[in-house]
C-alpha cells in the first residue's frame, strides 16, 4: 500500500492529526506571543520607572553649615522635577527641644508651619532653618541631641504623590559641631590679628608724623 492509498483510506484520522498538529502550533504561538508582550510590557514599565526615578522630583534633609559658624537643619530637592505642594512634618517632642535653645527658638514655630503651608522647591533649591551656633556659650546642640528627629516629607512630583519617611540622629554629628568650633575661632583669630594690625599700624604713622615734625 503506498502512501497516497493509506492518506485516502485513513482520511478523517489524517485531518485530525493535523488539526492536533495545527492546534498545538496556535497554542505554541498563542504562548509565546503572550510572553514576549509581557516581557514588552514589563519592560516599558521599567524604562518609564527608571525615567521617573531620574527625573521625578526628591526632596531630602539635612545638617548643613551656614557661613562656617550655624548649624542649620536644611531641605533640598535633589531631583530634576519642581517638588510641588512640599508638606514636612517634624515629631512634636523634638520641636519642643528647639524651644528649650537659647539661640533659635523660634525655628520650632517655623518648622511647625511647614506641615501647615504648602511649598514648592525648583531643582536644587534648598531652605534652611537655623538650630545653633556651637561654642557660642550654650548648650543647644546637647539639648537637640537628646532626641532623633523625625521627618516626613510629601509632596508632588511628575503627578505621583510621594511620601518619604527620614530620621536624623544628631549625635552623629559631633565631628560637624567640631569643625563648626575650629571654623568659629580661626576667624575670631584672623579677625583678632587684623585688629592688631591695625593698632600697629596707627602707632607706626603717629610716630612717623612725630619724626617728621
Amino acid at each position: 500500500m503506498t502512501v497516497v492509498e493509506w492518506l485516502n483510506n485513513n482520511n478523517g484520522f489524517t485531518i485530525s492529526i493535523l488539526t492536533l498538529v495545527y492546534v498545538i502550533a496556535t497554542i505554541a504561538i498563542c504562548i509565546f506571543n503572550y510572553k514576549s508582550a509581557k516581557a514588552t510590557r514589563e519592560q516599558t514599565m521599567e524604562s518609564k520607572r527608571q525615567y521617573e526615578d531620574l527625573n521625578k522630583a526628591f526632596v531630602i534633609p539635612k545638617i548643613t553649615e551656614l557661613e562656617g559658624k550655624i548649624l542649620c537643619l536644611s531641605f533640598q530637592n535633589i531631583g530634576r522635577d519642581i517638588a510641588k505642594n512640599v508638606e514636612i512634618s517634624i515629631n512634636n517632642s523634638w520641636l519642643k527641644l528647639i524651644e528649650k535653645t537659647a539661640t533659635f527658638p523660634e525655628t520650632a514655630i517655623k518648622l511647625k508651619n511647614l506641615s501647615l503651608n504648602k511649598i514648592y522647591l525648583t531643582s536644587d533649591q534648598i531652605i534652611s532653618y537655623g538650630l545653633c551656633i556651637p561654642g557660642n556659650g550654650h548648650d543647644d546642640m546637647k539639648i537637640l541631641q537628646q532626641k532623633k528627629v523625625e521627618i516626613k516629607i510629601t509632596y508632588e512630583s511628575l503627578g505621583k504623590k510621594c511620601i518619604d519617611n527620614f530620621e536624623i540622629d544628631l549625635k552623629g554629628y559631633n565631628s560637624l559641631v567640631n569643625t563648626s568650633d575650629y571654623v568659629r575661632m580661626m576667624t575670631k583669630l584672623i579677625n583678632s590679628n587684623k585688629e592688631i594690625k591695625k593698632e600697629f599700624d596707627k602707632i607706626n604713622r603717629k610716630l612717623s608724623n612725630k619724626k617728621d615734625k
